[in-house]
Formats: C-alpha cells, structure tokens, sequence
C-alpha cells in the first residue's frame, strides 16, 4: 500500500485488485481479506464511500470468519469511517467503538486515527464532551508513536481542531489548525521531488481540507477527514 500512502491511489487501487484476484485463484482466503481492506481504504480515500464499505465488510466477515482481530479492528475503523462519510453517524460509532473494544489505541500505530475517527462522529452526534475527550486521547496515542508508523498523522491534528473549532474554542482551534499544517508540511518535505510533494497535497481530500480551512477560514462542515 506504499503507492496509496503518497497519493498514487490508483496505481495501489490496480494493485490491490490484482492480488485479490490472485489470492482468489490459489484460495487464499487470509490473502483476499487483506487485498479487500485495502481496496477499501483507497476508494475511502477516493471518496467513494459505498463502494469502500462493501469491500471493507467482505474484509471484516472473513476477518471474523478466520478469527483475525487485529484485522477485524482495522476493518471496523475504515468501515465506520466510510459510513461517517456517507453520513450514517450512529453506526460509525458503533463500528468505531468496537474496534477500540479489540485493540488499545496506544498499543497499535493506528490507534490515533481510530480515536480521532470516533471524536468526529460523537461531535457530529451532538456528543461534544466526548468528542473532546477522544480529539485528546487521539493526539496522545499520536505522541506515544512519535507518528512513527501513522501514515498520515496530520489527520489526527486536524480532527482536534476540528473539534475545537466546533465547539467554539477558537483561539485554541487555530493553534491546532497550525500544528496540523506543520505536520503536513513534514510529509511533504519527505517526499523526494516537487511534483510528488504536489501530488501528496492534492490526491487527499483531508490536505486539500486543512489547507482550506487555514487560508481561507473555510472548515469541513460536517467535520470529517475525507
């Protein structure tokens, strides 16, 4: 998934059908689970939802099927995060909160955006105490990996000014917002040459929504990260 992780989303996308259709061929079944999580997590980010979530739920039943939790965990939170994207709120969390039932955020790397995922769905379900808890916690898992290993780890910033911004603490919302930019800016200067930098930036809707929302004023509404 390293193409998908630096914005080639449908070159990984090619890839990831590829070797579910080659798993499936040799019965693989372990193999066609992992191929249709990915496949998931890159129309997700593509932005479309619907399609992720029938992928992610194949994922998710064989993951069940063969007893993969840590699977099944990653699973959960890209399916609540397709169905926060399509608006499905309450079943977001739900997905959301059984994957923290299976794995503690601050032992697996991911654990940061689980959190984070979950804090937008409770302050979009008028949960506002709780989503500012989980923006907390998400950016205390994100400092416990040193954002080592979190593929996107400005997500996490961003979500907690999100957060901030909508329950109006705004002063603390731009201090977040301008971490979160500085953290992007790391990613991007990770990157080797110019025009994969400006790929990175324009190929994910969440960079294009923190820049948005620090030039322009103009923050997600609702609060979302794809």
């Amino acid at each position: 998934m390293l193409a998908g992780r630096s914005g080639e989303l449908d070159q990984s996308l090619a890839l990831s059908q590829e070797a579910y259709t080659l798993f499936e061929a040799i019965g693989d079944v372990r193999g066609m689970c992992v191929a249709a999580s990915n496949m998931g997590v890159v129309l997700l980010c593509q932005g479309a939802s619907e399609s992720a979530a029938t992928w992610l739920q194949q994922s998710l039943d064989s993951a069940l099927a063969l007893d993969l939790p840590m699977q099944q965990a990653a699973a959960l939170v890209n399916l609540g995060a397709a169905l926060l994207q399509q608006g499905q709120v309450d079943d977001a969390q739900a997905l959301l909160t059984r994957a923290l039932a299976i794995r503690d955020p601050l032992e697996y790397v991911d654990g940061c955006v689980n959190l984070a995922y979950l804090a937008l769905a409770s302050v979009r379900a008028g949960h506002h105490q709780q989503a500012d808890q989980l923006s907390a916690q998400a950016l205390l898992a994100l400092e416990e990996q040193q954002q080592s290993g979190v593929e996107h780890p400005q997500q996490v910033v961003f979500a907690r000014a999100q957060i901030l911004h909508a329950l109006g603490r705004e002063a603390e919302a731009q201090a977040m917002l301008q971490q979160a930019h500085q953290c992007l800016q790391r990613m991007v200067a990770a990157l080797p040459t110019p025009q994969e930098q400006q790929h990175y930036l324009s190929a994910f809707r969440f960079n294009q929504q923190l820049l948005l929302a620090l030039h322009q004023g103009l923050w997600p509404d609702p609060p979302q990260l794809m």
